[in-house]
């Protein structure tokens, strides 16, 4: 929970115009530097503009829900968190797709560990040639209990690529049903880049080489308490640091368990109801694997209802 601090008070006056042409900020600070928590869509309607008002400490708080936009996030540098919101059972609720249209986030002004993402969904990337979710270039973002879903890329990095220097930090993260048609379905480190993962998982991810993840000439990785299951082989494509606690296996839990803790319950039909419609593949939910997730796969996911066995 965020603390106002006692010695220093901002004042924010919004000037509401119609259209909403400004928004004009007026500090008054009585001792030191105060962070203050901009509310998306309460404060600002979008993230982009709530990341541009802040400042080094801010916090960018989002409201749960789907985010649609036209154009990849950028947070500009700046050494703020940007937080989702989750449920009751820890998983973000908070959802900035892209469409298939547009690249959903781009980090790329030299930010460091001080960029903290956390408790959001980055979904359906836009067609590109690498990067389809998210690019990462000479910065040092952390990422904590986010996912990365649908991305397509028909190079390298359908989820995420890691590029010239880039070090970012991946905590408790899921990356899925991500597709690249040459390699790093879901994670590409490229160019000197040096990745870190801590209890991810990396499951239902698509590509020639490097499903799950592709660690290409000078990269690394460190990689420690995580599970790569379920993608396309070879699911990991170069070498890498192993800490300890990994599991690499061709199969996730079992059949139906979605989230992959052992049982298949009400957290996993919440995640199957998420992928109701049109699925393109590869789609966790489409059990007859038709392309659409409908009443007769909620009859075969009901099948499967309870422990693993």
């Amino acid at each position: 929970m965020y603390r106002q601090p006692t010695t220093a008070v901002r004042v924010v006056f919004l000037l509401l115009v119609a259209p909403v042409t400004s928004v004009t900020s007026v500090t008054s600070v009585t001792s030191g530097a105060s962070a203050e928590t901009i509310e998306v869509p309460g404060d600002f309607p979008t993230i982009q503009g709530a990341i541009e008002s802040a400042e080094a400490g801010d916090v960018v708080q989002v409201a749960a829900g789907l985010f649609p936009i036209r154009s990849a996030i950028d947070p500009m540098g700046k050494a703020i968190e940007i937080r989702g919101t989750s449920n009751s059972e820890g998983r973000p609720i908070t959802r900035i797709d892209g469409g298939s249209t547009t690249r959903v986030l781009d980090v790329g002004t030299l930010e460091t560990n001080a960029t903290v993402f956390r408790d959001l969904v980055f979904e359906n990337g836009g067609v590109t040639s690498f990067g389809s979710v998210v690019r990462i270039t000479n910065a040092s973002p952390v990422f904590e209990t986010c996912e990365f879903r649908g991305g397509y890329a028909i190079y390298k990095a359908g989820g995420i690529l890691t590029r010239q220097n880039a070090a970012p930090i991946f905590r408790d993260c899921l990356f899925a049903e991500n597709q690249s048609e040459i390699a790093g379905g879901a994670i590409f480190a490229d160019d000197s880049s040096s990745l870190t993962l801590e209890g991810c998982e990396i499951r239902d991810n698509l590509a020639e080489s490097g499903a799950g993840i592709y660690i290409n000439g000078s990269a690394t990785a460190r990689i420690q308490d995580s599970n790569v299951c379920d993608n396309d082989t070879p699911q990991v494509d170069g070498v890498f640091e192993d800490l300890g606690g990994n599991t690499i296996s061709d199969t996730c839990g079992c059949d139906g368990d979605l989230d992959g803790d052992g049982i298949v319950s009400g957290v996993d039909l919440g995640v199957f109801f998420s992928f109701w419609g049109p699925c393109p593949a590869p789609c966790l939910a489409d059990r007859n694997n038709d392309g659409v997730v409908n009443g007769t796969d909620l009859g075969a996911f009901f099948a499967l209802w309870g422990p693993c066995p």
